[in-house]
């Protein structure tokens, strides 16, 4: 078992705190050109998708190592996930810098 399993306050914690980051993502896109409203709320999908319960598990599972149960789609699962995150955060990034 690993420490998020031991502990029964940590998925609501998760939970909270992918709730909390979604809702800063969608609350800054107002304003924005359409494009980058689609970007803020692709964004927010991808979070809250990391921490729902197919997500929480099979990511709780590749911490602890154990990957006998998995079938093609939990692996086509976490990197469409990953994928998602890595195409919306990177404008983010990438605006970011150019701001400095």
């Amino acid at each position: 078992m690993t420490a998020f399993q031991d502990s029964d306050w940590a998925p609501f914690a998760i939970a909270a705190a992918a709730l909390l980051a979604a809702g800063a993502l969608v609350r800054t896109a107002r304003g924005k050109t359409p494009w980058q409203i689609w970007e803020h709320l692709l964004a927010a999908f991808a979070v809250l998708s990391l921490v729902s319960g197919p997500g929480y598990i099979l990511f709780l599972s590749l911490l602890e190592g154990s990957t006998s149960s998995f079938g093609i789609g939990a692996y086509v699962y976490l990197a469409a996930t990953v994928v998602l995150l890595l195409v919306t955060v990177t404008p983010r990034l990438a605006a970011l810098r150019r701001r400095t």
